[in-house]
């Protein structure tokens, strides 16, 4: 019984790890406000961890952009310029209270 509720746990963990990232894709059009080069450290004097993430912000809402992970696409941040306008394709959910927006994942 013990291993049956673990094994739920895990699936629905998994489950909502996969929503989070993956779901509700959209394509949007949007006006460049800004791109913020985010740089988090993390740890203790014996191990010290860096994310470096971008986020840009646009008229439509502020988006994610990975340099590292399975959504990685560092090239895009540079792609970008302010007061232009893009279609842009992005996945995940958007919860800035918590500090997590849907993640850009194409620029066109």
């Amino acid at each position: 019984m013990k291993k049956t509720a673990i094994a739920i746990f895990v699936i629905a963990f998994i489950g909502c790890i996969w929503f989070v990232t993956f779901s509700n894709q959209q394509t949007l059009k949007v006006r460049v406000n800004k791109v913020d080069k985010i740089e988090k450290v993390s740890g203790s004097k014996e191990s010290i961890s860096t994310q470096i993430y971008y986020l840009l912000y646009t008229d439509k809402g502020t988006f994610r952009i990975n340099i590292d992970g399975i959504l990685a696409h560092p090239e895009l941040a540079g792609k970008l310029e302010k007061d232009s306008v893009y279609e842009i394709s992005v996945c995940g959910v958007d919860v800035p209270f918590w500090g997590v927006y849907r993640n850009v994942i194409d620029v066109k």
